[in-house]
């Protein structure tokens, strides 16, 4: 197993503060997404994809004498709603999920007051390996941090842990309460991905994950028809999207044979001279983030 070792091409302020721990960030809810999926799993049946179905897990004697009690009891006080007993895991689940949203939020909290207090010419890189090299294409797997990557860091651990926090209430009662919370752990960890890759490939295996999750979170209940198709079609426009970054991609790297964004932007002025191409790249580069973020209707 490959050790991790971070290699900084540059010095740099932030080389010896807690940025150098910033491959943590996509860890933490990388790992609620194993425990997650994993319980999800081991309960050996996830139950109905749809809320409102009875959970089929398997029932002891007391277990079905308490369903029918609290079933009484609804009936008693006129409720109407069908008694839905949780998920065995839910417990674990309701601290891993959001747990490991707060834990990235404080270490993003931690990186970002360390920011503050660097002077930063630069952005800091920090590659871990060498992913893809073959002949003049060399694409490291490497995370950059900079003051936009920093605030959408923030953004998506601070809301993300909200929303987590959110969803123990209102995912409760729902037989797949495991499943749930590992979609969105895993979604999570690719937009931690996509904002902090440090070169294009890097962000592209973000961009594609987040395509994925949103497939399965959209078709979350996947018995319902309308729920299934409007996953199917965010996954079809997603599509659209991807060919327009790809199309940017090897457009970039056929004209300055760099992908990173640090090489991109050194080299962005050699592009000046062919406007029609600077216009081309940009257009397509609009198609993927305007596919991949719905503005094209479903």
């Amino acid at each position: 197993m490959m050790l991790l070792q971070a290699a900084v091409t540059t010095a740099h302020p932030l080389t010896n503060t807690v940025a150098r721990w910033v491959w943590l960030l996509p860890l933490l809810p990388f790992v609620g997404f194993l425990i997650n999926g994993w319980l999800s799993i081991a309960g050996s049946k996830l139950g109905p994809a749809d809320p409102n179905m009875p959970h089929p897990a398997d029932h002891d004697t007391h277990g079905d004498t308490a369903l029918i009690a609290r079933a009484e009891d609804h009936g008693a006080f006129g409720d109407d709603h069908h008694a839905v007993k949780r998920h065995r895991y839910a417990g674990i689940v309701s601290i891993v999920g959001p747990g490991v949203l707060v834990l990235a939020f404080l270490l993003a909290a931690s990186i970002f007051r360390a920011m503050l207090g660097a002077e930063m010419a630069h952005p800091f890189v920090q590659t871990y390996f060498s992913w893809m090299p073959a002949g003049d294409l060399k694409i490291n797997a490497a995370f950059q941090l900079d003051q936009l990557s920093m605030v959408m860091v923030l953004v998506i651990t601070g809301v993300g842990a909200l929303i987590h926090i959110f969803s123990i209430g209102y995912m409760q009662d729902d037989p797949g309460y495991p499943r749930y919370f590992a979609y969105l752990n895993l979604f999570v960890f690719f937009m931690l991905v996509l904002v902090l890759g440090a070169n294009y490939p890097v962000l592209f295996v973000g961009w594609e994950g987040v395509g994925l999750c949103s497939y399965l979170l959209i078709g979350f209940w996947f018995s319902d028809k309308a729920n299934a198709d409007a996953g199917k079609k965010a996954f079809i426009v997603n599509r659209i999207g991807d060919f327009g970054f790809l199309i940017a991609m090897f457009l970039l790297f056929a004209n300055l044979g760099v992908l990173d964004f640090v090489g991109v932007n050194a080299q962005a002025g050699n592009l000046v001279a062919g406007g029609a191409l600077v216009t081309t790249i940009c257009l397509f580069l609009f198609l993927g983030c305007a596919g991949k973020s719905a503005q094209v209707p479903l």
